[in-house]
């Protein structure tokens, strides 16, 4: 929603669809507390599934359909490798013994799902910015909301994040610190066009 210039108008949601929408979403988290009381598993463990599903739907699942098509009709599929062993690493390295990240095509989608969602973070700072004196209530909790869900799908995304950050990801002043510099430029940017545009000088 923040990367439109403008508004999308969209029928309104009957509320028969609404109220099934709830109870479905009512009883996905029903199930998943249940998994959580059954299994013996914490929050956290669940919340580390949670990031790999939307690090899978977003990858390996459609890599997984594009592979079962391919293999139908070529009758040959399609082969990656998204890890590696490390070959130059530091023998003080605790980690050195782990795997690294090689970027395959499958990774795409993920990436650009990230790019997006970052992107979005940023022109919501800048609308704020811009039209925080003339939103009204709806449209501010509206904005509050899809904010919201960005930054959801950010947390979602984490751990994608430092894989591909690889060895820069174990210096936390980069994750403290980059993005949100990130957020602030693109910010910056979206307010600088939005005057631009204001004064006619892009017209």
């Amino acid at each position: 929603m923040w990367l439109l210039p403008d508004e999308v108008h969209i029928q309104k949601p009957f509320t028969r669809y609404v109220v099934y929408l709830l109870i479905i979403i009512l009883m996905i988290h029903l199930i998943g507390w249940l998994e959580i009381k059954w299994a013996g598993v914490t929050w956290l463990e669940y919340w580390r599934n949670e990031q790999f599903f939307m690090i899978g739907s977003t990858s390996a699942y459609p890599a997984a359909v594009i592979h079962m098509v391919v293999n139908l009709l070529t009758k040959k599929g399609i082969h990656f490798r998204v890890t590696s062993k490390q070959t130059a690493a530091d023998t003080n390295d605790k980690f050195s013994d782990l795997y690294v990240m090689r970027w395959v095509p499958m990774l795409i989608p993920t990436v650009v799902v990230l790019i997006f969602n970052i992107g979005a973070i940023g022109v919501a700072l800048g609308k704020t910015v811009v039209y925080i004196g003339v939103w009204t209530v709806a449209q501010k909790r509206h904005a509050a909301l899809g904010l919201l869900f960005n930054i959801w799908i950010m947390f979602l995304l984490y751990p994608f994040l430092l894989a591909i950050m690889g060895r820069w990801a174990k210096r936390p002043i980069i994750r403290v610190v980059l993005l949100p510099v990130v957020f602030l430029l693109v910010a910056l940017l979206y307010v600088g066009v939005h005057i631009l545009l204001a004064s006619g000088f892009l017209s």
